[in-house]
């Protein structure tokens, strides 16, 4: 295993246990108790669809990319995880974990919607920024 490999592991898994805990806090701040049906009823603070979305910003080149640069792939990124775990949502059955637009009527209308676009390339920017400003106070 090359050297490589193993940070870009451990940089997926700590942000992938970080952002679905931290998105978790930030759910229920923003609208009360929210779990995952993922876990079959059980409340688990984790949210599935933060902890990929924090996973996949792993896999984003993103060094040397200006803040627009990073919001835009950010944001980009994050809609895409939003749309597939909604659309997977969809087809657990039962009623759908979130639906930004009830009235739409098709199968994954309501998965995304473009203040929530803006909203992931704001929460990505942020983060990563924070993770940037803790390396360079740890170095």
């Amino acid at each position: 295993m090359s050297a490589t490999f193993g940070v870009r592991a451990t940089t997926t898994i700590a942000r992938a246990a970080t952002w679905g805990f931290l998105g978790w806090i930030l759910e229920n701040a923003a609208f009360g108790p929210r779990f995952s049906k993922a876990f079959g009823g059980s409340r688990v603070p984790f949210l599935p669809v933060y902890a990929a979305a924090g996973a996949a910003s792993s896999f984003l080149p993103l060094s040397g990319v200006g803040t627009v640069g990073r919001f835009a792939a950010l944001a980009g990124t994050f809609t895409a995880v939003e749309f597939a775990a909604c659309a997977l949502d969809r087809t657990a059955g039962g009623p759908p974990s979130w639906d930004y637009d009830p009235s739409d009527g098709s199968p994954v209308g309501g998965c995304v919607d473009v203040p929530h676009v803006l909203a992931w390339g704001a929460l990505g920017t942020a983060a990563l920024s924070a993770e940037d400003a803790i390396r360079r106070a740890a170095a």
